[in-house]
């Protein structure tokens, strides 16, 4: 009697095992279903935004090639840096051709005082000669 009861006994404990594991599967296999639909969705997102993405990238990317392909862009778009560095060059320019003015009228005054000092001495050289000869006729008493 005492074996037919542990045989019973562990029937039933094998039943309830069994269900517990059925009902654990099931649930399993309800979460993998559910997570799978979740993931499913957001890939499918995400599929849908890339697609656009890349074809607007690839829409902006054409414009630029055809751009390219007229030589368009660089005349169109000023470099703030390169407009500076044009009008710090015309400033320089302006200001060399400001200085040679100067500078030239500043070598022709040179030249006048170089001019004036020559004339100068020539007229102490004319005039040393004239007393040279004078006291050379007429020595002193």
């Amino acid at each position: 009697a005492s074996t037919i009861s542990d045989r019973e006994a562990a029937r039933e404990q094998a039943q309830v095992i069994a269900a517990q594991v059925t009902t654990t599967r099931d649930s399993l296999a309800d979460q993998v279903d559910r997570t799978a639909a979740v993931l499913l969705e957001n890939l499918t997102r995400l599929e849908s935004s890339l697609r656009t993405n890349i074809g607007d990238i690839a829409d902006r990317l054409s414009v630029v090639e055809q751009a390219q392909f007229r030589g368009e862009g660089r005349q169109l778009v000023a470099d703030p840096a390169l407009t500076a560095l044009a009008a710090e060059v015309r400033a320089l320019a302006n200001a060399q051709e400001s200085s040679t003015g100067r500078d030239t009228g500043i070598s022709s005054t040179w030249a006048v005082i170089a001019g004036l000092v020559a004339f100068l001495l020539s007229l102490v050289g004319v005039a040393v000669a004239v007393v040279t000869l004078a006291t050379r006729r007429h020595p002193p008493p």
